[in-house]
């Protein structure tokens, strides 16, 4: 919840803690993640629940288990964080598949799997995405027009 006119996200994770907050007459929704990078044993364990078959990245070498699996992960926490304030359903992470992670430019595309209010399935997304030595971080906005800040 925000105060009227604005909109934003909060993320924590550890020592880190983010907010980013815009009027909402220049930002729709924002949303914001940063995750640890897990464990090599608990991003198998996870992955399946996460990481859908064919995802973006998959065997990519520039993104290794770990960090392939909670850069999806963090990506699909900042979409959902993005477009439930505006949807009002709850989505779950095979809703939504991340179809390319451009590393040079920090781009992420995703695509909705299935239909939200005011959103069909395929219904394209991009946002922004940093990997650092211990977290990855990822973030979205959507424009008043429904165009996505990237």
């Amino acid at each position: 919840m925000w105060p009227a006119g604005l909109t934003g996200s909060i993320t924590h994770t550890g020592d880190f803690v983010s907010v980013a907050i815009a009027r909402a007459t220049a930002v729709r929704a924002i949303g914001l993640d940063a995750e640890r990078i897990v464990d090599p044993d608990r991003s198998r364990r996870v992955a399946p629940m996460i990481v859908q078959p064919g995802e973006a990245a998959d065997g990519d070498e520039e993104a290794p288990g770990p960090v392939r699996v909670t850069l999806i992960f963090s990506i699909k926490e900042a979409v959902f964080k993005c477009l439930y304030p505006l949807v009002r359903e709850r989505f779950y992470y095979p809703a939504l598949l991340v179809t390319a992670l451009d590393f040079s430019t920090g781009v992420f595309g995703a695509e909705l799997a299935v239909s939200l209010p005011g959103l069909p399935a395929g219904h394209h997304l991009s946002g922004r995405f940093h990997v650092d030595d211990d977290r990855v971080y990822a973030g979205i906005c959507r424009m008043p027009d429904g165009s996505m800040w990237t």
